[in-house]
């Protein structure tokens, strides 16, 4: 196996992949994120609204990194190292509150904040002066700020357990004017904002970033929310499962999301050459000054690294030629590296500083795989699993239990078909199942298993298990996959502690989100 050599906790530069270049993308990054003005001020131009609304997108992406660690630390993907910091520590036991390091939802509801004063300004500005932006942009930019203030919400729910709304009316934010939604209730709420909208405006208008930026020849798309991907994962939360299915496939065939992208190409690609795999991208680009913070810990200062868990699940796959492993998947996501004279395993998944996916087609895959595992439909379940729907596609038409299907997917793999490992075997899926309800859940582990694989360190596992263990109302199916984690003698204590959702959350006692 090749390695890589960690030269006083720096990897060394010769080592590094080419830098990507993205399309320009220099008036998105260089904006000031801090968009909100005082509650008696308005916009004066459409520069200020373009400006705010470009600085909304800017503070979208400066939340990947922390929904990286969170999910990696909670779930059982990722774990702290010796130089890591006590914080990260305390996440990974389920220690941390809502005042600790990493931990704070407050970036999470700065999006929430921006946007309502986006909203309510733009709104204004359109009263007093319509016309003065054409019709389109208007609605655009109302639709994605909405988009973008229901991801945040919704994502604070997954690791803090609820999440406090307010209307985006309001002249004054305070406190007596939220309203706290847990995952229970938020989904329903937020379904119905994405059509109520704002002004007569839904979430799903489209947006034409060229209009925007003012550049013909910038593609920018990469950076907006599909409103029906969103939509579908709201459904898979609330236990929709059959609209979640229908939204999912629309976002899918809207871009013939197929799933033939070369794996390594996600992740060296800019967004516009991956349109048919990458739906919403957080963009990074060293070209620009524009750096995450995944490096620093994963390899300059190689605070966090995968699990054993981990590595053994990537190892114990198998090729469709009966070949040992996962080996693309694998090289991309991690590798074996020295660290001081000792032999590491270093995340390297984002070593060039390139764009984090936020919404891809593998996840969605997985994610219909899932909503179809919970209707008990699993031949159609393992098959965005497995094969795909290619080994549906008659030539003219999809047979049973696809007919229907758009023609745009005929040439689908499914999740393992792309990493082409051995067909999985239902017989053995379900040998142990006795009910209905065990079947489910055999399946929906291999699920959450897949999303290691082709999910590593995107922040998608530990929102999996626990929507998984929430819908299937069995928390034991997350406490009995995290605890592999720890050392064999704590796994007791943690296996009790993980059995009680409450404990599945960051705690907020204090509530101070707008501080």
């Amino acid at each position: 196996m090749k390695k890589i050599r960690l030269h006083a906790r720096l990897f060394t530069g010769s080592l590094l992949l080419s830098i990507l270049l993205f399309s320009r993308c220099e008036k998105i990054m260089q904006v000031d994120l801090n968009t909100s003005m005082n509650a008696g001020d308005h916009y004066s131009s459409t520069n200020e609204v373009y400006g705010a609304f470009i600085g909304l997108s800017a503070s979208f992406v400066k939340v990947t990194e922390q929904g990286i660690f969170l999910a990696g630390l909670k779930g059982d993907l990722m774990r702290p190292t010796d130089y890591a910091p006590e914080a990260f520590w305390r996440i990974f036991r389920y220690e941390a509150n809502n005042e600790d390091t990493y931990t704070g939802s407050g970036l999470y509801y700065d999006i929430v904040i921006n946007c309502n004063d986006f909203l309510r300004r733009v709104i204004k500005y359109n009263q007093d002066l319509p016309g003065n932006i054409p019709e389109s942009e208007y609605r655009g930019m109302i639709s994605s700020a909405i988009k973008y203030k229901v991801w945040s919400l919704l994502t604070i729910a997954q690791f803090w357990g609820e999440a406090s709304v307010y209307n985006t009316n309001l002249e004054e934010i305070n406190e007596q004017a939220m309203v706290q939604l847990d995952l229970n209730d938020l989904p329903a709420y937020l379904i119905g904002y994405m059509f109520d909208g704002e002004d007569g405006v839904n979430a799903f208008q489209a947006l034409d970033w060229k209009n925007i930026l003012s550049d013909p020849n910038v593609d920018w798309s990469g950076s907006d929310l599909n409103a029906d991907i969103l939509l579908g994962e709201l459904r898979l939360w609330s236990g929709d499962y059959l609209a979640a299915i229908n939204n999912y496939i629309s976002g899918l065939v809207s871009v013939s999301a197929t799933l033939t992208t070369g794996y390594f190409s996600i992740f060296t690609n800019a967004p516009n050459l991956l349109k048919s795999e990458v739906f919403t991208v957080a963009p990074f680009n060293a070209t620009y000054h524009q750096t995450n913070y995944l490096n620093k810990y994963f390899a300059y200062s190689y605070y966090l690294a995968p699990t054993s868990y981990a590595i053994e699940l990537f190892d114990k796959q198998t090729y469709s030629n009966y070949s040992p492993g996962d080996a693309v998947r694998k090289n991309a996501t991690y590798i074996q590296a020295s660290l001081n004279h000792e032999e590491v395993w270093a995340i390297i998944k984002y070593l060039n500083n390139t764009n984090v996916p936020i919404y891809r087609a593998g996840q969605i895959y997985l994610n219909i795989a899932e909503a179809y595992a919970y209707l008990g439909r699993f031949e159609e379940s393992l098959a965005f699993l497995d094969g795909g729907l290619k080994n549906y596609w008659t030539g003219a038409t999809f047979r049973e239990p696809f007919e229907g299907f758009s023609s745009t997917l005929q040439s689908s793999n499914g999740v393992r078909g792309r990493a082409n490992l051995l067909p999985l075997d239902p017989e053995e899926i379900f040998a142990s199942s006795s009910t209905r309800q065990d079947s489910i859940r055999a399946l929906c582990g291999l699920i959450a298993d897949e999303t290691t694989l082709e999910l590593a360190y995107e922040g998608k596992r530990w929102p999996t298990l626990v929507r998984v263990a929430r819908n299937l109302k069995d928390p034991s199916f997350l406490a009995d996959r995290v605890v592999v984690k720890f050392d064999e003698a704590e796994r007791g204590h943690y296996r009790q502690l993980l059995t009680d959702p409450a404990n599945w959350y960051i705690k907020d006692e204090k509530r101070n989100i707008l501080k």
